[in-house]
């Protein structure tokens, strides 16, 4: 009887330990899981930021060819004045 009393509980003892590993195994499982769902957000989000400050200068370098484009155009219309000037000049010596 009493080694009967013995096995028994000694099977309860290892049936509360199995539950423990199990229990810590899903715990460990479960944390796992939020960790990636947790890179994966961040991950998506950093992409995001990515996107919107690449479209900023892409816009940004949009704007600058504008202008450099008008500041050629400017550069240009100065030097044929400046041409035209000097061709006035050459050939109208006072």
């Amino acid at each position: 009887m009493a080694r009967a009393l013995h096995i028994v509980m000694e099977q309860g003892c290892k049936r509360q330990r199995e539950e423990e590993v199990d229990e810590t195994m899903e715990q460990k499982m479960t944390e796992e899981q939020e960790g990636r769902e947790k890179k994966e957000m961040e991950d998506r989000t950093s992409l995001e930021e990515t996107k919107g400050q690449i479209l900023k200068v892409h816009e940004k370098l949009s704007a600058l060819q504008g202008e450099k484009h008008r500041l050629f155009l400017q550069l240009e219309n100065v030097s044929h004045e400046e041409e035209k000037q000097k061709r006035k000049e050459q050939s109208d010596p006072t």
